[in-house]
């Protein structure tokens, strides 16, 4: 057999195969008894706050968007992320912890040029890979797209990937992260809080 042709028969291989695997993940996500589905919830509270705040002038009700994330499904861990600035983040902190929420948190840094810098990306990761192994369904709360390469790691490992964020009105998600997700959530604004929804209304 020509060189050529031996080449091309390893790319056809390795595409029947990349297709068998994407076929049994799929399988394997219908087959799952929803009840048995242990969901892990991981919050990037900056990018949800921003998000909400540029797309409705609003803010999220977390209650009403982590009871449309469980759905049913046995809910084993939810981390929320959070840099602390100067704003008094008290009340919130104990709202998400009454919800049941992990509070992760570190302080933003100010740089002596006077700008700021701060995020928990990294140990929001970190936290991920070390749940995986105990879920079946990661929900990603966040539009980022650095989280691309994790989602496609998680999903190499037949973990479903839910991505929960807004539309790409104002640039809030990345559209890589929307075409490597297992499932896309929107988050509109049935998910504000009331007096959210009257402000914009008004």
């Amino acid at each position: 057999m020509k060189e050529s042709n031996i080449k091309n028969y390893q790319k056809l291989i390795e595409s029947v195969d990349a297709l068998k695997g994407d076929f049994l993940f799929k399988v394997r996500l219908e087959n799952r008894n929803t009840q048995d589905d242990r969901v892990g919830i991981f919050v990037d509270i900056q990018n949800v706050y921003y998000g909400a705040m540029d797309n409705f002038n609003g803010k999220i009700d977390f209650r009403k968007l982590t009871e449309s994330i469980v759905r049913g499904r046995k809910l084993a861990v939810s981390n929320a992320y959070l840099v602390r600035g100067d704003n008094d983040n008290s009340n919130f902190v104990s709202f998400m912890t009454q919800i049941g929420y992990n509070i992760i948190s570190k302080d933003l840094k100010k740089r002596s040029d006077g700008s700021a810098k701060g995020n928990l990306d990294i140990e929001m990761a970190i936290d991920i890979m070390t749940a995986k192994d105990n879920l079946d369904t990661v929900a990603l709360v966040s539009g980022d797209g650095d989280f691309v390469a994790l989602v496609e790691h998680l999903k190499a490992q037949n973990i479903q990937v839910e991505v929960y964020s807004f539309s790409n009105i104002k640039n809030i998600t990345s559209q890589e992260l929307k075409s490597v997700a297992s499932k896309f959530f929107e988050i509109d604004e049935t998910y504000l809080f009331e007096d959210s929804k009257r402000r914009q209304n008004g």
